[in-house]
């Protein structure tokens, strides 16, 4: 979350960054998902092909949060996180959480999803390709689940180019 003596933290070339949001589980929420994101990455000059790929996966993810997990609570709400991570190895990871643990999405692997993916196409349904999307874009896909934790995390990860570093200049010491 934000310090309330400044503006939220952006997207983009810090090495680690990460902002959180909270919004109503209705699919009426899922645009908002989109735009809060897309305004982040604009922010930050993230690269337009990987601020396509994120908007359309974490979409996807909080669609399918929104559509499939149960949660008792009058006001259910999913929490998204985007963070940016990593020094050597940086990538985009998008994050939604929702209450309910019980049911966990299962991922097809990265290569069946494009045949999963053509599969559906070929029909006419209009759901179930969401999780082949995410598992056929992104790096890495997952599902976290705690036994003290009410709910679960979904995630996926993007990798993200090297920030360019000029030939001489000092890079940032690795932790530990």
């Amino acid at each position: 979350m934000h310090s309330p003596l400044g503006p939220p933290p952006q997207l983009g070339p810090l090495r680690h960054i990460e902002y959180k949001r909270i919004y109503a589980s209705d699919l009426a929420s899922i645009p908002r998902v989109r735009a809060d994101f897309l305004k982040a990455a604009a922010a930050a000059a993230l690269d337009e092909d990987i601020t396509e790929t994120a908007e359309l996966l974490l979409s996807e993810l909080a669609a399918n949060a929104v559509r499939h997990a149960h949660d008792p609570r009058p006001k259910p709400r999913i929490h998204v996180t985007v963070r940016v991570h990593g020094m050597r190895s940086r990538s985009l990871s998008l994050e939604v959480y929702d209450r309910d643990r019980d049911r966990l999405p299962v991922f097809p692997t990265a290569s069946g999803a494009p045949d999963l993916l053509g599969d559906l196409a070929d029909g006419a349904a209009e759901t179930g390709r969401g999780l082949a999307m995410i598992a056929a874009l992104a790096a890495k896909v997952g599902v976290d689940a705690f036994a003290e934790l009410v709910g679960k995390v979904v995630w996926c990860r993007i990798p993200l180019p090297r920030p360019n570093v000029a030939p001489g200049a000092s890079r940032p010491a690795l932790p530990g």
